[in-house]
C-alpha cells in the first residue's frame, strides 16, 4: 500500500552566515501503522548551493529531534563552521535536553549563543552544560522556578537574560562579567540593588552597559541610594537613550531624569528612579558614543537641555 501523507514541519539551520531552510515530510505507511513512519528531508527551494532541490535522506522510524541533530552535523562540516546557536524547547524532554548538550559538547568547546528554553531541569543537568560548554555572546535562561539551582560558574559573555529568576542571588550578578543584563522574576531588594551600584564603582562587572532588572518587588528610592554620590537629573527637561543590540534586534532604552553616579576612571552611569515604584531597577554605563549620539539627538529634535548636565 501506498504510504499516507500525514504533514510537514519547517526548520531552518544556520550555520555562521548561512541559512538553510529545511522541509522535514512525515509519512506513514498504513499497514505498518505508527511504527512505520519515517521522515524525508527536503531542501527549500531557496537553497541552491551547494545542492539542487532533491530529498537528501530518506530514514525509516526516524526521530526529527535525531534527523535535525545529523542534519547540523552535515551542513556544519559542508561550510566548514562550527554551530551557533543552539535553542531549547519548553516541550523538549529531559532526556532529549541531554542529548542535545551531550552532542554540542562532543563536537565543539564553545557556542555563541544558547537558548535554554526548558520547564524544569536539575542541577545535575545544568552543570554538566555548564561544565563542559563555554557560552561566548548571549544566554537566555527561562525555566520554571527552581530553588534546589546553585550559581555554577562565572559567565563572560555580551548579553544575559534570564526569566523566572528567582534562584538568581546578587552575588551571582555581582561575579558576572557581561554588557547587557535583562532579568525578570528576580527577589531582589532596594538594598542588593544598592550593593550592585556600590560594587559597580569599586571595579565589578566593568563591560557593564546596561542592567534591567525586574526585582518583584517595590523598590526604595533611598534605600537604593544610600552612601552614594550622586547628582539629580530632571526628567522634565532631559530624556537619554541608551541602545544595544542582541543578534539582529535593537533595544533602546529611554532613561527619564534619574540621577547619575561616576567612577573613579571617570565612567558614568546613571540610576532610572522613574519605574521603582513599579519594581524596576534599571542602571545604565554611558559610552563616548552614547554622549555624542546624545548631543546630536538632542540638537536634532530642539530640546532643551538641563544646563549643569554633561549628557542629554
Amino acid at each position: 500500500m501506498e504510504e499516507k501523507f500525514i504533514g510537514e514541519k519547517n526548520v531552518d539551520l544556520v550555520f555562521g552566515d548561512h541559512k538553510v531552510p529545511c522541509i522535514f515530510k512525515k509519512y506513514v505507511k498504513p499497514e505498518k501503522g505508527d511504527t512505520g513512519s519515517f521522515d524525508q528531508l527536503f531542501h527549500s527551494s531557496e537553497m541552491k548551493r551547494p545542492f539542487h532541490r532533491q530529498v537528501i535522506l530518506t530514514y525509516w522510524n526516524y526521530e526529527l529531534f535525531d534527523a535535525v541533530l545529523d542534519l547540523a552535523d552535515y551542513f556544519s562540516e559542508v561550510f566548514a563552521t562550527p554551530i551557533t546557536e543552539l535553542i531549547t524547547s519548553r516541550t523538549m524532554s529531559v532526556w532529549k535536553f541531554r542529548r542535545a548538550i551531550q552532542w554540542l559538547i562532543s563536537r565543539q568547546s564553545s557556542i555563541k549563543r544558547i537558548d535554554y528554553l526548558h520547564n524544569e531541569l536539575s542541577d545535575a543537568d545544568i552543570s554538566m552544560f555548564f561544565g563542559n560548554c563555554n557560552v561566548t555572546e548571549r544566554l537566555t535562561i527561562c525555566m520554571k522556578d527552581n530553588d534546589r539551582i546553585r550559581h555554577h560558574r562565572y559567565f563572560d559573555l555580551d548579553t544575559l537574560k534570564i526569566s523566572m529568576a528567582s534562584w538568581v542571588t546578587i552575588d551571582y550578578l555581582l561575579d558576572m562579567d557581561c554588557i547587557f543584563f535583562r532579568i525578570s522574576g528576580a527577589n531582589m531588594t532596594s538594598f542588593d540593588c544598592n550593593r550592585f551600584i556600590k560594587s559597580w564603582l569599586n571595579g565589578t562587572n566593568h563591560r557593564l552597559e546596561i542592567i534591567s532588572m525586574n526585582c518583584g518587588q517595590i523598590l526604595e528610592r533611598d534605600d537604593v541610594l544610600d552612601g552614594l554620590e550622586t547628582r539629580h537629573r530632571s526628567g522634565y527637561l532631559v530624556e537619554r537613550f541608551k541602545n544595544h543590540k542582541v543578534g539582529g534586534s535593537t533595544f533602546e532604552f529611554c532613561i527619564r531624569g534619574g540621577f547619575d553616579v561616576q567612577r573613579e576612571d571617570g565612567k558614568l552611569a546613571t540610576v532610572d528612579t522613574s519605574m521603582m515604584d513599579r519594581g524596576l531597577f534599571l542602571f545604565v554605563v554611558w559610552t563616548e558614543d552614547d554622549i555624542s549620539e546624545g548631543f546630536k539627538r538632542q540638537e536634532s529634535e530642539g530640546t532643551d537641555g538641563d544646563v549643569g548636565c554633561t549628557l542629554l
